[in-house]
């Protein structure tokens, strides 16, 4: 017998998935369901159906996993669209990430190092930066897969600063708002905007962690040799790795950072910020898209690169081109191991690597996110 939605069983969970989903089967169709832990004996109702899987809602709890499972701090923890990992223990939080990866990286059919786990110090209140909406005297996140607000006091994985912003704003505010308001809240500024990306642009919200992070890919690149004493960074933003790198490689006589950002807004602050420092003599900064650089710029000799593309990875084009010249060593920070391991799979259809180092940096606790570093070298 089909499942169909509004259809309800008991499953028992095999293990947790990407995207933080739990994974169980009945009649050997897929069903995922958040907000479980392994080995749990859940209630669900089927919301969605597909060919070959489905989804479902968590309706209760029959036998509960104590060794993994806690409350959550959130009391709107599973209404509001933004934490998923709320009700797990922070080592299965971590745990639970690492075997993901592992499996993201089965797909490439190769030997991996050990992964290298950076456990937040804070997995609370540490975002320097969220985006609440606003609608009437409503002030919230969106419910998950929905555009109804689920209004909150304050949110336990922002900082204190900006929690203290969001009650500030709630006590100033002197007008119901009639339509949905995108509001950014971050350690320097709150803003309403339309277009509240487009606004903020993109930086890193966990500091502590990005610190970490930051310096692990510098000392990755400090232990690299360059033949032609040249870094080619794609996607550097507004200079989250780019600033620190010209000043740990400044006094290397003619080393080239040559840096690729297709936003010229970000363009243009990263170039200011280079100007500020002092970095600018040995830095070339072009404004376009990763792909165009390869086409347009002629690279002689051996590079090593430094990829940190958005979440839908570098793509097909980009990882060609990266194939189709002399490179010796990459290092690929990445915020979703789906389209890292895609990117990777693409690079490994026509250039020889191995992987030589993973790091697992946990810079979004209470929630599936994780930040990746995985460093290549390549036969020559």
């Amino acid at each position: 017998m089909s499942l169909k939605a509004g259809d309800r069983l008991n499953l028992k969970i095999d293990k947790i998935v990407h995207k933080g989903l739990g994974i169980s089967k009945h009649n050997e169709m897929v069903i995922f369901v958040p907000f479980v832990c392994e080995g749990e004996l859940v209630e669900v109702e089927i919301t969605e159906t597909k060919k070959n899987y489905a989804n479902a809602e968590l309706l209760k709890v029959i036998t509960e996993n104590k060794q993994q499972r806690i409350q959550p701090l959130c009391p709107v923890y599973e209404k509001c669209g933004g934490c998923d990992f709320q009700h797990l223990n922070y080592e299965t939080q971590i745990n639970s990430k690492k075997n993901i990866l592992e499996q993201f990286f089965k797909k490439l059919k190769m030997p991996i190092p050990q992964i290298e786990i950076f456990k937040a110090d804070n997995p609370f209140y540490y975002r320097n930066r969220i985006q609440l909406k606003h609608l009437g005297s409503d002030l919230g996140y969106f419910r998950h897969r929905s555009h109804e607000i689920v209004p909150i006091e304050k949110c336990f994985i922002a900082s204190e600063s900006i929690n203290k912003k969001i009650t500030d704003y709630k006590a100033s505010q002197k007008k119901v708002i009639k339509e949905v308001l995108s509001v950014q809240f971050t350690e320097n500024i709150e803003s309403g905007t339309e277009d509240i990306e487009q606004d903020a642009g993109f930086s890193q919200v966990n500091n502590e962690m990005n610190l970490k992070l930051k310096e692990k890919v510098v000392f990755l690149l400090k232990q690299l040799s360059f033949e032609n004493k040249s870094l080619i960074e794609l996607y550097c933003g507004s200079g989250n790795f780019t600033i620190d790198l010209a000043g740990e490689f400044s006094g290397i006589k003619d080393f080239r950072l040559i840096a690729i950002e297709m936003d010229s807004r970000l363009a243009t602050q990263l170039k200011n910020k280079m100007t500020a420092f002092d970095h600018k003599k040995n830095f070339q900064l072009y404004n376009m898209k990763a792909e165009h650089f390869f086409r347009r710029v002629s690279l002689m000799g051996s590079y090593n690169i430094l990829l940190d593309p958005p979440r839908s990875g570098a793509g097909q084009l980009v990882m060609q081109e990266i194939a189709n010249i002399k490179v010796k060593h990459l290092i690929y920070v990445s915020c979703e191991p789906s389209t890292l391991v895609r990117d990777l799979s693409y690079l490994n259809e026509t250039k020889s690597f191995q992987i030589n180092y993973i790091g697992l940096f946990d810079m979004f606790a209470q929630t599936h996110h994780m930040e990746t570093v995985v460093a290549l070298s390549f036969d020559s």
